[in-house]
Formats: structure tokens, sequence, C-alpha cells
């Protein structure tokens, strides 16, 4: 009964393991596309601002909080 307690938890930690990979691939590719984008500085801006938080140097970044 314990082994079969451990092979379904290990079952578990694989799947697991599993979709974070698929997720980190996702990940990759859409970096991907922006590295071979290099010709589109706006975009690649907006993507640097808006999903991995960049700014310029010495830029104040405000996020309205009010939710309007």
């Amino acid at each position: 009964m314990q082994l079969q307690f451990e092979i379904q938890e290990k079952k578990l930690q694989v799947d697991e393991i599993m979709q974070a990979c698929e997720e980190q691939r996702a990940y990759n590719e859409e970096i991907e596309e922006i590295l071979s984008r290099e010709d589109d500085s706006e975009y690649i801006e907006r993507v640097a601002r808006e999903k991995l938080g960049y700014a310029y140097p010495d830029e104040r970044v405000y996020i309205d909080i009010s939710g309007s």
C-alpha cells in the first residue's frame, strides 16, 4: 500500500514538472519571437515594460491603483 502511494505521489510530481516545462517552453518561444523582431523596437519596448517591468534609467513609473 505504501509503495502505491509513493508511486502516485511521484506521478503527480512528474505531471507538475511537465507542466512547468511546457510553460517555460511557451515563454522561451515568446522571447525568441521578440528577439527575431530586432527591427521592431516599439514592440520590444512595450513587451519589456508590460511583461518584464522594465523602465529607462532614472524614469519614474506610476501605477494607478484606484481601479478606474
